[in-house]
């Protein structure tokens, strides 16, 4: 058939134009991210648009192809781009790893291969120009209204399908997106079969729906690219959350779990997530006087390096969490995310070598470095106390009779006595050597010289036993009352205790002699 330049011009426009942009939109898309599948997807679903609007062309062109072509090109052509939006959905939702159909892909795309197959033994359609003008008309077959019809069950699923994932994830970003993916269908799909219900009989428009889809699909193509919600990311967003060596926790505004990685349940799995989160929230002990997680959160809207302790209640066993958490607004909810790991042998390593630092290992008292800060503190704070100063007599002298290991011995022995002689809220150390100290909190003479004379008859009381060898440690002893009014330097009543302990044992020394 022979067309004139103006019909001809009609025809590239209605049908080549399209063809035009769904290139463009594709090459587009695709440099976006070549390694996304997402992306391919749509370029997919644009060549099979691309084939039919071909196709159609071509049956425009040359009319007695046009059965063919209807049967062969666009009926199936058209299905199969339905199957792949269906895809590109799923694959979206699966990658927000919200739901899984075992052989999914495989499933979306039987209806395009029974439509495929079906068209061979179908009628085919007989084409004439419509009442004359230059639109092709196609009369319809029974194959023709199945797959007409099954167009339309599939939209409808994929709309349902949507909606159902957009009503079921809380998250902002994903939910924005499957919100932009279902208004898009629902406007299309109604704009369709408005349009077609609103139509007099005596009009007709040929191809309403394949323009309509087409819309939708670029519709879509342009908010992934807009919104940035292209698959890949989501991808990598949850790869991310994923692969951290730290745990992530995100919350909604009810502090209820929306995400969680498995390096989140590890540590706190046998406490129960639920419950270590809210604990950490309302009932975290450490933040007494700053108040609760969620007072830090509200006030400075963001918490780092905070450690959280807890105690096992079967094991009696501690472990601690470093937590950084931080509040966000999205879209006028808000979430809150968390980032932790556990911590546990660091902190153990850290009180090891804390304890090697402060520690006498010979006597497991507390040595000179702990001792004076810390009763220089308890000076400071408490105005008023006792600095005792114990030396033993003849320590050299038992170690070169008996030897250093029996002077070890000795020094164990001591450090026991005084520790059966002292309170809860005294302080004790070895200074170095055989040399003792003491710190006695609000007390005042009297209470130093009960406590000094107790701690004699102890050592009589409790004479050292090795074997056959039996000793009874004799001490110098020499106290100093600590007023803070007067001075709050350590060295100041060490040496005053010192010189104290030093009559002590003269007159000790004096006492053997006679």
């Amino acid at each position: 058939m022979t067309y004139d330049a103006t019909t001809l011009l009609l025809y590239c426009c209605v049908f080549l134009i399209p063809v035009v942009i769904l290139i463009c939109s594709s090459l587009f898309i695709l440099t976006r991210g070549l390694h996304s599948f997402a992306n391919w997807l749509i370029t997919f679903i644009s060549c099979c648009y691309i084939s039919t609007f071909l196709a159609i062309f071509i049956a425009h062109l040359y009319p007695t192809l046009s059965p063919y072509l209807t049967n062969y090109v666009h009926a199936p052509a058209g299905i199969l781009s339905l199957g792949a939006l269906i895809h590109l959905a799923y694959w979206l939702i699966r990658n927000l790893r919200q739901i899984h159909i075992p052989l999914a892909p495989y499933i979306f795309y039987v209806p395009a291969l029974a439509v495929f197959i079906g068209a061979f033994f179908a009628d085919l359609p007989f084409a004439q120009f419509h009442k004359n003008n230059i639109w092709i008309h196609t009369s319809t077959t029974t194959f023709l209204t199945d797959v007409y019809n099954l167009s339309g069950i599939l939209l409808v699923s994929l709309l349902c399908f949507v909606i159902y994932i957009a009503l079921k994830i809380r998250r902002g970003i994903q939910k924005k997106m499957f919100y932009y993916f279902s208004t898009v269908l629902v406007i299309s799909i109604s704009a369709f079969y408005i349009v077609e219900w609103l139509l007099p009989d005596n009009l007709f428009f040929p191809f309403f729906s394949m323009y309509i889809q087409v819309s939708c699909i670029l519709a879509i193509g342009a908010g992934m690219v807009h919104l940035e919600l292209s698959p890949s990311i989501a991808n990598r967003y949850r790869e991310l959350i994923a692969l951290s060596p730290i745990g992530i926790v995100i919350l909604d505004h009810e502090f209820r779990i929306v995400d969680i990685n498995d390096n989140a349940r590890k540590p706190i799995v046998q406490y129960g997530v639920e419950n270590v989160i809210h604990a950490l929230f309302f009932n975290d002990s450490s933040l007494e006087k700053n108040g609760s997680v969620y007072d830090l959160l509200t006030k400075q809207r963001i918490l780092t390096n905070h450690v959280m302790r807890m105690k096992d209640s079967l094991s009696d066993n501690v472990y601690f969490l470093s937590i950084n958490a931080s509040i966000l607004e999205e879209e006028h909810q808000l979430f809150y995310y968390l980032s932790f790991f556990d911590m546990t042998e660091e902190m153990i390593h850290q009180q090891q070598l804390q304890q090697l630092a402060f520690e006498d290992q010979l006597t497991k008292l507390p040595n000179r470095a702990y001792f004076i800060p810390k009763v220089t503190q308890l000076v400071t704070d408490l105005q008023q106390g006792t600095l005792i100063l114990i030396d033993l007599n003849s320590f050299k002298q038992i170690n070169d009779t008996y030897g250093h290991k029996i002077g070890d011995y000795v020094l164990q022995h001591t450090a026991q006595i005084l520790r059966n002689e002292i309170q809860s809220n005294d302080e004790m150390a070895r200074l170095g050597g055989d040399e003792f100290v003491i710190y006695l909190p609000n007390s005042d003479e009297a209470h130093a010289m009960r406590f000094v004379d107790s701690l004699r008859e102890r050592f009589v009381s409790t004479p050292f036993i090795y074997e056959q060898l039996s000793l009874i440690i004799s001490p110098s002893i020499g106290y100093s009352i600590i007023h803070a009014t007067i001075s709050t330097h350590f060295e100041y009543y060490y040496q005053l205790a010192d010189d104290a302990m030093y009559l002590d044992k003269q007159r000790i020394k004096k006492a053997r002699e006679l």
